[in-house]
């Protein structure tokens, strides 16, 4: 058997600390831990290698967790988080490229009515 960053169950490495995380908040708030202590999270970038500790409030947990990011460690990155900035970017070109398109079929539509018209 390879050890657990290894398995196959559906998750990236950062997934699996995102579980991981929500567990020890959990636990956390179980244990009736004041707000302002700062409980040590792990860095949820998606590299299986990464044991970095960052250490932060609950409150600021959860305020993280609904925004729907991931918890990362300075210049860590999620893999799925790139490819979305990748995806966005692409798209936006896509949309300016189309956007000048319709603008210069309106300006040859106006341009035709203008002469015939």
């Amino acid at each position: 058997m390879g050890d657990a960053d290894e398995r196959d169950d559906g998750h990236t490495p950062g997934e699996r600390r995102r579980i991981g995380n929500d567990r020890l908040a959990e636990q956390a708030v179980g244990l009736r831990f004041q707000v302002d202590v700062r409980v040590p999270f792990w860095c949820e970038c998606d590299d299986q290698d990464c044991g970095v500790v960052v250490p932060l409030t609950l409150p600021d947990y959860r305020d993280l967790c609904a925004t729907g990011d991931a918890l990362l460690a300075p210049d860590h990155l999620r893999a799925r988080a790139d490819g979305a900035r990748q995806t966005a970017r692409s798209l936006r070109e896509s949309a300016r490229a189309l956007r000048n398109e319709a603008a210069q079929a309106r300006r040859a539509s106006r341009r035709r009515r203008n002469v015939g018209g």
